[in-house]
């Protein structure tokens, strides 16, 4: 039978009892004649005009609350729907119950991302909590609603704040928290106040007002705690919130601290509560069990992240941030991707390369498998850090593969100056691997490229010569420090091409020394070696056996293999000196 369309406004006892009466009239139906069958669909029909034009008329009035309330206690706690198969609960009316629940989740989902002008948002608001408080009760919580005027303006609040209207959800949290009272007493009252400060606690984080959302939520703990063990759910939410907001200041070992609490509420209802909890149907119990999953996946990232921070080893926490994902959202997720990442680095971190190579394989199945479901950051995180990483190993034919998918995927976004700086670092790796693998002609055609998104992003003429010391100068100027970064690694590399390809030694010298003046580290190791094969072969002896030794010097912690090469070179240099 095909579902009427719900309305919000009638009891769901009226929905339940039409419901059998449904089914008793089919039955009464197959043993009448056709005559009578007619008779009947006209009677019906002229019910459902009665219904629709009720339905009108109703469209604004509150829900019956005690009707609702009675209806979902006496209808979910019934013994022997509980007792009940899944497969013979199909036919009864659970599946109904779960097919309307679908229903308003759908519309619930649709007004939270709505991202039309807000001029309807008056219009939207009391429909909004409908949907709420009948998700909320077919879940088995408790009732949560306000006065109705109250919860209109609350609902309201909510509203503007999750479509960017937060002046306006501002003001009217301003005008409710000065009706909210001090020193509620009755379970209905301390509840209220205990969902108005985590809410409003909301507006405070998205200000970044970070203190002041932590006041908030913890006073939202402190109501939900007078209330006994039935919103540990919702104590440990506000704990999460705590913790992020921690986390934004930087107050990494409170946040920990933060995370810990809320880790040790949610395992405890993830393997003692939910598991035996009664009285709800099996559908309910798995829903939390999964929302509890999700949770805990999100508040171990969060330990993850902030352990390193304080000098802890965050492995396990990644381990278990994946297991329960995969528990929760599917084992082939997009969801799974920043977890996956952060396990592959700390693998690439410990030297576990190829543990961190089969990682990123997987995570590209994910992509596949995804779609669009994958967001553009997490690809991009994904196969900018599994092309470095086959770089480092060696394995430079799948690197150039990985860096050129990528390459792909940023040509389907609107080029920036975000998108040129990464295409700009991807000349530059793919330079690198030209020079690695003596491609120097494809090494030097990458450069070239990469030179021309530099004289793009400092607003020059793409085709127009330029000195590299008169390019520096508007580099420099440009003050963006990532660009002077890359710029000062890729003039490096074009100083390789030009003193091994274009046996430029001269133009190869004073480039190296440019990007010298420019780079950090281990770079500036690959500085010294080319002005000092530069040097070598312009015939300055001296100043070419300073400059490999200075080469050495750099490589010898990061690339000891470089720094041997780099020695031998120097060796026979000396012995050339002395002959």
């Amino acid at each position: 039978m095909k579902d009427e369309q719900f309305d919000a406004t009638i009891p769901l006892e009226s929905y339940i009892q039409e419901r059998k009466n449904q089914k008793n009239e089919i039955k009464i139906q197959r043993s009448k004649s056709v005559e009578e069958k007619q008779n009947q669909q006209k009677k019906q029909n002229k019910n459902q005009k009665q219904k629709n034009k009720k339905k009108q008329s109703q469209d604004d009035e509150p829900i019956d609350d005690i009707q609702l309330n009675e209806a979902i206690e006496k209808y979910f706690t019934n013994p022997q729907n509980l007792e009940k198969p899944v497969e013979e609960l199909i036919k009864q009316e659970p599946l109904w119950l779960q097919k309307k629940l679908q229903q308003f989740n759908e519309y619930h989902q649709k007004v939270n991302t709505n991202k039309e002008t807000l001029n309807d948002m008056e219009k939207r608001s009391r429909r909004y909590r409908k949907i709420q408080n009948y998700n909320v009760e077919i879940l088995n919580y408790v009732d949560k609603r306000y006065s109705p005027e109250f919860c209109d303006q609350l609902d309201l609040a909510i509203l503007y704040q999750q479509n960017k209207g937060l002046q306006k959800s501002r003001e009217i949290y301003e005008k409710l928290i000065k009706q909210v009272k001090k020193d509620p007493q009755t379970e209905k009252e301390i509840l209220e106040n205990a969902q108005f400060y985590s809410d409003y606690a909301g507006i405070f984080y998205i200000d970044k007002k970070y203190n002041e959302a932590i006041q908030y939520y913890e006073e939202s703990i402190d109501f939900y705690g007078r209330l006994g063990d039935q919103f540990e759910r919702e104590i440990a939410i506000n704990f999460l919130n705590i913790g992020e907001s921690q986390k934004r200041q930087d107050l990494f070992v409170d946040a920990l601290a933060t995370y810990d609490q809320s880790i040790a509420i949610l395992t405890n209802l993830y393997e003692n509560v939910y598991p035996k909890k009664e009285g709800i149907l099996e559908e309910t119990r798995q829903a939390l069990i999964k929302d509890c999953q999700k949770k805990l996946a999100f508040a171990y990232e969060q330990t993850a992240y902030l352990k390193p921070k304080v000098g802890q080893n965050n492995m396990q926490d990644l381990q278990q941030a994946l297991d329960l994902s995969s528990a929760a959202y599917g084992e082939k997720s997009h969801q799974l991707l920043p977890i996956i990442n952060n396990l592959a680095q700390h693998f690439v971190q410990t030297k576990k390369r190829q543990a961190a190579l089969k990682l990123y394989n997987f995570a590209i199945e994910i992509i596949e498998a995804a779609g669009q479901d994958a967001t553009f950051n997490d690809i991009y995180q994904i196969l900018l850090a599994q092309a470095r990483l086959q770089q480092d190993m060696g394995i430079y034919e799948d690197a150039l593969v990985t860096f050129i998918r990528l390459e792909h995927v940023l040509n389907l976004l609107e080029p920036n100056k975000d998108t040129q700086n990464i295409k700009l670092m991807l000349k530059g790796h793919k330079g690198y691997i030209g020079i690695q693998t003596k491609d120097l002609k494809m090494a030097e055609n990458e450069l070239i490229e990469a030179f021309k998104i530099v004289k793009n992003l400092v607003s020059v003429d793409v085709e127009q010569e330029m000195e590299f010391t008169q390019l520096n100068q508007l580099v420099q100027a440009s003050k963006d420090d990532q660009l002077i970064n890359i710029f000062g690694i890729i003039l490096c590399q074009y100083a390789f091409v030009q003193l091994e390809h274009l046996q430029q030694y001269e133009q190869a010298l004073q480039n190296a020394k440019i990007s010298l003046n420019i780079v950090q580290g281990d770079n500036q190791g690959d500085c010294y070696h080319v002005m000092g094969q530069a040097c070598f072969k312009l015939d300055k002896l001296d100043e070419a056996e300073k400059y490999l030794k200075q080469s050495v010097e750099f490589f010898i912690k990061e690339r000891p293999q470089e720094a041997m090469q780099v020695q031998k070179k120097l060796e026979q240099l000396r012995k050339q000196r002395q002959v």
